[in-house]
């Protein structure tokens, strides 16, 4: 999917829509949930670390190529 949003750069239309796709994909994909940073076992500190180094790079490109700004979530917000 990704790919055909790359391809549809010159097509202001389908742009839009791939835009559209790919950002509700990821929205609610695993990618945008990551362990805290701040984890106080030496497991969850090196999780938070690699999720950070693998997905950082996917972000930055959602970023420039699309304009889409992912959000990322270290927990399941959940009303009172």
């Amino acid at each position: 999917m990704v790919s055909q949003g790359v391809r549809s750069q010159h097509d202001e239309n389908f742009l839009g829509y791939m835009k559209g796709e790919i950002k509700s994909i990821l929205v609610h994909d695993s990618i945008c949930f990551r362990e805290s940073p701040t984890s106080q076992d030496e497991y969850h500190e090196k999780l938070a670390k690699v999720q950070q180094e693998t997905t950082d790079p996917l972000f930055e490109f959602m970023k420039t190529k699309f304009d889409i700004n992912l959000k990322i979530f270290y927990d399941i917000p959940l009303e009172e």
